[in-house]
């Protein structure tokens, strides 16, 4: 897919070594381009044993700031498979800061030369990097005079919102912030992927809102109110909200279209690891049953790839859609609501 002319300027600002400077602190209060260090783990295994390179990896955002000089709650915002798109500035930083919230819009992508990546399959855009660096901008949006440190919150899209639940969990979390206490405060999907899912033994305290499209064919809705549900029996504090008549992608600034070539984990029969098992050892979110009996690692990461490659299918619908189906003031309106409930006393 190709990049519009302001998406390009938009990510050749981001990437501009002149604007932005490596920041692992923002104590001098700075706003616009910033760079900070993350890392580049190769998948949710490694990143959960924490057994990841730690060599440090420059990634890139966009802080906005309300007006004002007192302190202020914080979102980062994670971009969906096609990269960072204007609607993430002018629809929701924008918004967030009239509400009285930063935003850092993070860019994933561009660090690691990756384009959009509407087309590339489910191995290739492992999102593992993704949970590294929403907890690296957390670390460093924390360090920022006007930012309350405790009121900081994540909402992501399509592959961004897949990564807030793994956001939730404890073990991914000490595993890129070690000892540190900072945690989201809240953690905000929008149409995200459902089909890899974790938890641990002990429920997570940061709230996760849900917000899914009924018409979704990319990510479809059922997989992840069937997540929900199960993350509710364990005692996560957790809001599904699905949009009717909804497209995946109800936000953006495109009418519906189709993508022939999108990959889609639609049709795969979702799993679940238990993050604090001894060994990550999937099984079927609906039926208990494990993806490979056993337990031998060699044979489970085997058994996980045939389970992708036979559930994944090429196609999908994204866009706003005709029929009640544009959710563009509802989506931007129902978060900030969310995040003001989460950040209340």
């Amino acid at each position: 897919m190709r990049f519009s002319a302001l998406v390009a300027l938009m990510l050749a600002l981001l990437g501009n070594s002149a604007a932005a400077q490596p920041a692992d602190s923002l104590g001098d209060g700075r706003s616009g381009d910033i760079e900070f260090s993350s890392f580049w783990p190769r998948g949710h295994h490694e990143l959960g044993q924490a057994t990841f390179d730690r060599k440090p990896l420059p990634v890139r955002g966009q802080l906005s700031l309300p007006p004002g000089t007192g302190k202020v709650p914080a979102v980062v915002i994670g971009h969906t498979v096609g990269g960072v798109q204007p609607y993430l500035f002018h629809r929701w930083s924008k918004a967030l800061n009239e509400a009285g919230f930063a935003a850092l819009v993070v860019d994933s992508f561009g660090p690691r030369g990756m384009g959009s990546m509407h087309t590339s399959s489910a191995v290739e855009i492992n999102g593992a990097y993704l949970i590294a660096d929403a907890f690296s901008a957390l670390r460093v949006l924390a360090t920022h005079p006007r930012i309350d440190a405790g009121r900081i919150a994540f909402v992501g899209f399509s592959m961004g919102g897949g990564t807030a639940p793994y956001l939730i969990q404890e073990r991914f979390r000490r595993a890129v912030l070690g000892d540190s206490p900072l945690r989201f405060a809240a953690a905000v999907g929008h149409y995200p992927h459902c089909h890899y899912n974790f938890v641990e033994n002990q429920p997570s305290p940061v709230p996760l809102f849900l917000f899914l499209a009924e018409k979704d064919d990319w990510t479809p809705a059922e997989q992840c109110q069937q997540y929900g549900k199960l993350l509710l029996e364990r005692g996560y504090k957790v809001s599904v909200r699905v949009y009717e008549g909804a497209n995946h992608g109800y936000d953006e600034d495109r009418s519906s279209t189709t993508i022939p070539n999108a990959n889609s984990m639609g049709n795969c029969d979702p799993l679940l690891i238990n993050l604090d098992a001894v060994s990550f050892a999937p099984q079927y979110l609906r039926t208990g049953a494990p993806v490979v009996p056993g337990g031998d690692m060699r044979a489970t990461v085997t058994g996980v790839l045939n389970w992708g490659r036979s559930c994944n299918r090429r196609g999908a619908t994204s866009g706003v859609s005709a029929g009640g189906g544009d959710r563009r003031v509802d989506a931007v309106r129902d978060t900030i609501t969310a995040l003001q409930k989460s950040f209340s006393p």
